[in-house]
């Protein structure tokens, strides 16, 4: 079933190569460093950690991705086969991940929840950025650490529902508190607290049913459709 076959781990990682490409291809053309210019904290954490192992920038991206490769392609390898490698799906996930940003976008503007008003600066970096945001933050908080919680808890002797419900929990006030905390921080306001974690469910329940090349997109398209018609960037 096509709609299954989006959540291939492998067909992720290719669906989302096009982002990982533009982020740093801009970080790398604007900045030419390891940590400057970068405005996510996923990418900061993962950057550093890989910068005490003697990687840097431009470099640092392509190690992160043959780690990222060698982990997926073994996890697609235990649970789906050759054929479930459909690149057909791709242009789907990418359409569903604008599809749901838009109607989440909808839904906010009409709650009235209070939106900043994001002005655009420079193209390049604003899209760049996004991408950024979008693969590396669903990466941390949703594939390693959302599911990392969820192996302890199950461990802990939780069953499948309530272990993905503490891990949604977990790893969302971790990717909420990240933007309130370190160098990069957004200043906290009730109602962008609000929003983000909000968003951080909803991209929980994405990436549990849709998969992560969905979230990411999802993920990406939210913070464009901000940073052009305003709203709270996560």
């Amino acid at each position: 079933m096509l709609f299954q076959k989006t959540k291939s781990p492998l067909l992720s990682f290719i669906a989302v190569l096009p982002l990982v490409l533009i982020y740093e291809i801009t970080m790398f053309i604007r900045f030419q460093s390891e940590t400057e210019g970068i405005r996510n904290g996923a990418d900061i954490l993962l950057k550093k950690l890989l910068s005490q192992l003697g990687f840097y920038g431009f470099e640092a991206g392509l190690v992160l991705f043959l780690i990222v490769f060698i982990m997926v392609k073994l996890l697609h390898n235990v649970h789906f086969h050759e054929e479930d490698l459909n690149y057909y799906a791709i242009p789907l996930m990418i359409g569903e991940g604008l599809l749901y940003a838009l109607l989440i976008f909808y839904v906010l503007i009409h709650l009235d929840i209070g939106f900043l008003n994001v002005l655009p600066r420079d193209h390049a970096l604003n899209i760049g950025y996004s991408c950024g945001a979008g693969v590396y933050e669903e990466l941390v908080f949703r594939a390693i650490l959302m599911y990392g919680f969820f192996q302890l808890l199950q461990y802990a002797g939780l069953k499948k529902v309530p272990g993905w419900i503490g891990a949604v929990i977990l790893s969302t006030a971790l990717f909420v508190g990240m933007h309130y905390i370190g160098e990069f921080k957004y200043q906290f306001e009730w109602f962008t607290f609000f929003v983000r974690t909000t968003m951080s469910v909803i991209l929980s329940i994405i990436f549990l049913f849709r998969g992560f090349a969905v979230a990411a997109y999802t993920h990406t398209f939210y913070n464009l459709s901000l940073i052009y018609l305003g709203g709270v960037l996560l």
